[in-house]
């Protein structure tokens, strides 16, 4: 009977640790408060807060690290409503010949690492409606950089959303907003415990500006959100009103940071697989293939 009881105690210990395990943890202190009625729905990947009014994420919140850069499972495309919508999601028929693509706030790439993580990306929930050249053009980029950091910060917390207002124009039968601005706040603690956090606020529309040109305090998001994004953090004020763009490198910059970390790194293994893919420039990339791949993190 003791054998029994005790086996039944591993089991239950072992199911509660597995179970908190399969989540990813955002700390209380990083997640925004706001005033309107959002629905929080926390998958196990990412958490969002709903708008039923506009259907769509108010914001999407996750912890982003250099390990999960490491691309384990293909995209899906393969959309899904999402049933923990009490007010049921948006659906296929919004988007339908909209002229808008379904873009993604969460990125599909980065939730490469695991199949659940993948599945939850494609949820309409976590889909906004934005112009194609955006959604390919500037918003990818900017979804590069930001991986880009968590490889050279090894940690962030991310925040995603649409600037919801009144008034904006819609899709589909749901009468889906379609919001005229984007943005991205990203938080960042470095070993001496200290927090840095930068903004990014993009207007809905095709752009070959640098991503510099987009950078913003985080008080600047909050002003034309009504989200206050780190209030359970005493310091957020040193850090909300400014940014340093040092601790932020764009772009090529980032790219050449990432090459001479992992040159230091593989010195040593003089054969390992070089990536086969080419860089924007025309370069050939320098970065070492991922085990039993072609290429590297990040042109899987």
């Amino acid at each position: 009977m003791k054998l029994k009881f005790s086996l039944l105690i591993v089991f239950i210990v072992t199911a509660i640790t597995s179970f908190s395990q399969d989540y990813k943890e955002v700390p209380k202190s990083y997640f925004p408060s706001f005033e309107e009625n959002y629905q929080i729905i926390r998958h196990k990947n990412y958490i969002i807060a709903y708008s039923e009014e506009h259907e769509q994420a108010a914001f999407v919140i996750y912890k982003l690290t250099k390990e999960e850069l490491h691309k384990h499972v293909d995209r899906s495309d393969h959309f899904e409503v999402d049933q923990d919508v009490t007010t049921s999601s948006a659906d296929e028929d919004d988007y339908y010949h909209s002229g808008y693509d379904r873009g993604h706030l969460a990125p599909a790439a980065d939730m490469s690492f695991s199949e659940t993580a993948m599945e939850e990306s494609f949820y309409y929930s976590n889909m906004s409606p934005q112009l194609p050249s955006f959604n390919r053009g500037i918003w990818k980029r900017m979804e590069e950089q930001v991986r880009d950091w968590a490889y050279l910060k090894d940690s962030i917390i991310v925040i995603t959303g649409p600037v919801l207002e009144d008034d904006l124009k819609e899709i589909g039968p749901n009468h889906v907003s379609i919001p005229e601005y984007f943005f991205k706040v990203i938080l960042f603690q470095d070993e001496k415990n200290e927090f840095n956090a930068l903004g990014m606020l993009v207007e809905n529309k095709k752009s070959s500006l640098p991503l510099s040109h987009y950078y913003v305090p985080v008080d600047s998001i909050e002003s034309v959100t009504n989200i206050n994004f780190f209030p359970g953090l005493t310091t957020q004020e040193e850090f909300e009103n400014h940014y340093d763009a040092v601790d932020w490198p764009v772009e090529n910059i980032s790219y050449e940071l990432i090459e001479e970390e992992e040159k230091e790194e593989h010195k040593e293994d003089e054969n390992a697989r070089q990536c086969e893919a080419y860089t924007k420039s025309g370069q050939k990339c320098k970065r070492k293939a991922n085990e039993n791949s072609r290429f590297c993190w990040q042109h899987q």
